[in-house]
């Protein structure tokens, strides 16, 4: 019996992914960090860090239709805004 594909990223896929990411693309997302920090007393290595935490502990998935890089831009865009908010 065939194994149904999961819509998102598995841990393993999400490990492997983040140690693919070129030191240019790390650079990439502390200057996107960096931007969306502004007035948020966050630092931009802290909220890239605790981005990829989401992504690692399953509290954000990564669809499957998804690439890497957006997902992270967009949980750091939300990790920015819910500082803001409180």
């Amino acid at each position: 019996m065939a194994q149904a594909v999961s819509a998102v990223w598995s841990e393993g896929e999400v490990h492997l992914a983040i140690r693919e990411l070129s030191d240019a693309d790390v650079h990439r997302l502390l200057l996107i960090a960096r931007g969306f920090i502004r007035g948020a007393g966050l630092d931009p290595k802290e909220l890239l860090s605790e981005a990829i935490g989401k992504l690692l502990d399953g509290s954000r998935k990564v669809p499957r239709s998804e690439k890497l890089m957006p997902v992270l831009v967009n949980a750091m865009r939300g990790i920015v805004w819910n500082e803001r908010k409180l």
